[in-house]
Parts: C-alpha cells; structure tokens; sequence
C-alpha cells in the first residue's frame, strides 16, 4: 500500500503525522484499505474498507471505524467519558446485542484536537471484548467454525438491510 505523507488539514488522510506538546510523543494516522470485520455476540459491528490505524507513541496501535460502518444500532451511549491531552475528550459506548453486554467497549473522539482531526467521525472498539476480529478476510483471532464463515463472507450486515 502507497503511503503519503499529508500536512494536518489535509481531509485526504493517508498518512498524518504530528507532533505534540512533548516532543518525544508522536501520533500518527494511517488510512487503511483493507477489509476490516468486527464481530459482537454473533453479530458483526463493524464492517469497512475505509478504516484508519492510530499510531501513538507508548501505546498499541488502534483501528478508528467510520461511523456509518458500523452498526450503531448495537451501541448504547456510556456515562464514562476521558482526556487525553493529545487528543480530547472521548465519549463512551457499551456494545449491546440485547442478550450480552460490553460496558465502555468502543470510544470516539465527537470533537477531537485538531491535530487529529482525521478521527473525528469515527469510533475504536476494545478488540478484547469483540468475540472475533478478521483484516482483509484473514482471521486475527480465534472463531468457531460459525464466526469464521460469517467473517471470511462478502455479505453486510448493516440495519435496514437484508
């Protein structure tokens, strides 16, 4: 994959990376084209080809989603909020199949720093409370035989849709 190096307003996002207030802290933004699945209770969450990966110094990398590949549907807005000085403010979601729960499971930043504004639109799941996760149609994490075949297929789920 092609990456280019963008200055911060850049709307285009392939690749952005900034400075912070400590200069010994780095973030970094990658566009990432491919096909990302997240799956809850059965159900897959999340589904795209538009995801970005944050790259911050000291910490994991993260897989923002864009909102609208995501099925909204199955997330109950959390009263748990955090800053961070790098990014701003998150909201917090509990993931909520309607038979099983996951309480602060996927965050957004609704207004974030304009530094890293990219990520603004989009939400970061706690891969530890997803019961499967596949990148680009290869299995990351341990499945049943069921999750595996929903994951690995071409069809989306998405509400409204049959």
């Amino acid at each position: 994959m092609a990456i280019q190096t963008i200055r911060p307003n850049n709307t285009d996002n392939k690749k952005h990376r900034t400075k912070t207030s400590n200069p010994a802290h780095t973030i970094t933004i990658q566009a990432e084209h491919q096909h990302i699945k997240m799956m809850f209770d059965g159900q897959i969450v999340a589904n795209t080809r538009h995801a970005l990966t944050l790259y911050e110094t000291g910490h994991k990398p993260v897989l923002y989603i864009p909102r609208a590949d995501v099925q909204e549907n199955l997330l109950q807005a959390s009263s748990h909020h955090t800053c961070c000085p790098y990014k701003g403010d998150a909201s917090y979601y509990t993931l909520n199949s309607g038979s099983k729960l996951a309480e602060n499971a996927v965050w957004s930043y609704e207004s974030p720093l304009s530094e890293v504004a990219s990520i603004q639109g989009h939400l970061a799941f706690f891969m530890d409370q997803l019961d499967a996760f596949s990148q680009q149609d290869i299995n990351l994490s341990q499945t049943t035989e069921k999750q595996a075949a929903i994951l690995n297929s071409d069809r989306v789920i998405k509400e409204g849709s049959s």
